[in-house]
């Protein structure tokens, strides 16, 4: 994907066709509630350009039926967090 627009990463990721994610960005890290780390993506809608956060568990939540097996995020200026592993069944 060459243009990580928060829409579009959320698109991609909710189809469910990915087994690996790798996230290069900035970012932020909350070491008491790793679910709110977030990936700083931007956005850019009617003329308007804002950064949008997508948090750690809005992430597991676009992706908790897909197979992914793999997230590496490497954040600028900010933390990493992991994203827990799921199986079904």
């Amino acid at each position: 994907m060459d243009e990580a627009a928060e829409e579009r990463v959320r698109d991609e990721l909710g189809r469910g066709s990915y087994l690996l994610f790798n996230y290069a960005g900035h970012g932020s890290y909350n070491p008491d509630s790793p679910e709110k780390g977030a990936l700083y993506l931007w956005e850019a809608t009617k003329g308007k350009s804002e950064v949008k956060k997508l948090t750690a568990s809005q992430l597991e939540s676009l992706v908790h039926n897909a197979p992914l097996t793999f997230c590496l995020s490497e954040q600028l200026l900010g933390g990493s967090y992991y994203l827990p592993s799921h199986s079904s069944g």
